[in-house]
């Protein structure tokens, strides 16, 4: 501190002269270093945390499964009566498992038209039965309701397979028969 004071007190003529000061020189500096960033960098900054943000929003949406008919049904079942829901998913794997057969047995709905129908009914009627599931009342009744139809399709399905069996039996009977 003392070294400070003298070198003050030494120099104090120096001190007190007055600097000739150009302002235009100082503005134009002060100018210089402040001027506005380009806005291109914090443009190129943006665009790239919204790429960032959508890719992530796009991943999270894509790891969240989707569900089809019969697992929504099985959640609500789930919720209302799991006795109902474990018989409800014996019987979508066993109509999963019969239209794999017929896809293999290579059965097409020209072979059996009413058949097909009689599906595409039941569909109808399980997705307006779904629709009418928050307006309705007696839920347990529906849930029943919807278990029938499940073992309508079933039912269906073996009909298919048995009679689509009993025609290829027929024609390789008349094949042998000719021999």
């Amino acid at each position: 501190m003392i070294d400070l004071e003298k070198y003050i007190r030494s120099h104090r003529s120096e001190l007190d002269d007055i600097e000739d000061l150009n302002i235009d020189e100082m503005w134009g500096d002060f100018n210089e270093q402040n001027r506005p960033k380009s806005k291109r960098k914090y443009g190129f900054y943006l665009a790239a945390a919204i790429g960032i943000i959508l890719i992530g929003v796009v991943s999270v949406l894509s790891q969240r499964p989707v569900l089809n008919q019969d697992e929504i049904i099985h959640e609500k079942l789930t919720q209302a009566d799991p006795r109902l829901a474990e018989e409800q998913m014996g019987l979508v794997k066993m109509i999963s498992d019969q239209g794999a057969l017929i896809g293999q047995m290579g059965i097409e709905e020209a072979a059996f038209p009413e058949l097909f129908q009689e599906l595409k009914v039941l569909d109808s009627l399980q997705l307006e039965a779904m629709s009418d599931l928050e307006n309705y009342q007696d839920r347990k009744n529906l849930w029943k309701t919807l278990l029938r139809n499940y073992k309508s399709k079933a039912r269906v399905l073996e009909l298919m397979i048995y009679e689509f069996d009993k025609k290829e039996n027929e024609l390789n009977y008349e094949s042998s028969k000719q021999i």
